[in-house]
């Protein structure tokens, strides 16, 4: 199966880096880049795959929904409790 290939976006590094290791550690996800801007991220996708912007938001909808998560923000704390990724100098 080909894996459901996914940009993260947000101005926060720590919600990158925590959604970038989740969603790698789930199977037939990959994470191919981060950007710093979502609204910019989310055009750039959709221009990619030849699809809606809004398209691209159900899909980052259902991706949050198959972790079990409300948003990009609870996706990173989950991140950081668990263990996946660690504050910058630790």
């Amino acid at each position: 199966m080909t894996p459901i290939r996914v940009v993260i976006a947000d101005d926060q590094m720590m919600v990158r880096q925590g959604f970038t290791v989740l969603l790698n550690a789930e199977p037939g996800i990959e994470v191919v880049g981060q950007a710093v801007n979502g609204l910019d991220a989310v055009t750039k996708v959709a221009e990619r795959l030849v699809v809606a912007e809004q398209t691209v938001k159900t899909r980052v909808s259902r991706i949050l929904v198959r972790l079990g998560l409300r948003d990009r923000t609870q996706a990173a704390v989950y991140a950081y409790e668990t263990g996946l990724v660690r504050p910058a100098g630790y």
